[in-house]
């Protein structure tokens, strides 16, 4: 058997669930292994949920096209923000003012994110947050936005900011006025610490009226907006500020891997079947445990639905 690191976790405690992406290249079968390491406090835990594996490479970090969707981005749903972002699809009422196009294809079909201003109060926010960034010394954010609302603002209704351990620092305001063009802005990102970046909305009173969007969001790590290398971003693409003391994601080259999706093919067939079925129907095992003494031992048990009950 054969041990691969493909992505760690740093430490740091976290209070949302964190989307994280591991690319995995190999010419041999596999099987992928998620190993956790507690720090000691009784009171902490480590969750994984919604594992999806699929045959294509995975998407930077920080980037979209929103051609199927937000990708790793979000919308804030906690005390900071009062409106979502609206993503452009033929769910988006018709009376809502949007851009005729987009930006990655030019086209009505395309698809981008964006704010009706008409359709929010004086005050409201919008946030829109990216995946957990590593940190960097320098990488250059690009992005392609049009804002055509009925009057300049003393203060830009648009503004980039970047999210460190829940404090919100601006880094750039957008002032434009009424406009039918995109237009692109690149922005570098400096953080000691893992970061989020975010892009806010703010409708300062109720006569603005209007729209702003945002397409074609591209992210660019260890490498600034004049294309100078500043640094390879701490711990890779795929090290991600989370939850736990240190989790290892490891591969071991032992066998072919069970698709997840067979998760959730099978689930409802598996209550009151045997540990051995449950293993070769989710996909997953529990291998090993190590206990308090450092001894580590087989895990031949199972409490409730395929959960270990080590000893």
């Amino acid at each position: 058997q054969t041990k691969r690191l493909v992505w760690t976790l740093d430490p740091g405690p976290l209070q949302t669930w964190t989307l994280a992406r591991v690319g995995v290249h190999t010419a041999h079968s596999w099987r992928l292994v998620f190993e956790a390491a507690g720090g000691g406090a009784s009171s902490s835990y480590i969750a994984i949920d919604d594992l999806v594996l699929e045959p294509s490479r995975c998407p930077r970090l920080g980037t979209c096209d929103f051609e199927s969707g937000l990708c790793g981005w979000r919308n804030v749903l906690n005390r900071m923000d009062t409106v979502d972002w609206n993503w452009s699809s033929s769910s988006v009422p018709d009376n809502y003012r949007t851009p005729v196009t987009d930006h990655t294809l030019g086209t009505p079909e395309g698809h981008y994110v964006f704010v009706d201003m008409a359709t929010v109060s004086a005050a409201d926010t919008a946030r829109l947050l990216s995946e957990h960034l590593p940190p960097t010394k320098g990488s250059c954010l690009t992005f392609h936005y049009l804002i055509h609302i009925s009057q300049q603002l003393a203060d830009g209704p648009l503004k980039v900011f970047l999210l460190v351990a829940e404090r919100e620092t601006t880094l750039l305001e957008v002032k434009d006025g009424a406009n039918d063009q995109w237009r692109r802005m690149n922005i570098t990102l400096k953080s000691a610490e893992s970061f989020q970046v975010g892009f806010l909305v703010i409708k300062s009173n109720d006569t603005v009226s209007g729209y702003i969007a945002i397409d074609d969001v591209d992210y660019r790590p260890g490498v600034d907006c004049f294309g100078v290398s500043t640094d390879q971003a701490v711990g890779g693409a795929g090290n991600i500020a989370g939850i736990v003391a240190g989790i290892l994601v490891v591969v071991l080259l032992v066998g072919l891997a069970v698709a997840t999706i067979y998760w959730y093919k099978y689930r409802n067939a598996c209550f009151g079947r045997s540990l051995d079925e449950l293993r070769a129907t989710l996909g997953f095992d529990n291998i090993s445990y190590r206990n308090r003494n450092k001894d580590t031992v087989p895990v031949e048990t199972a409490r409730g639905f395929g959960v270990a009950d080590p000893q």
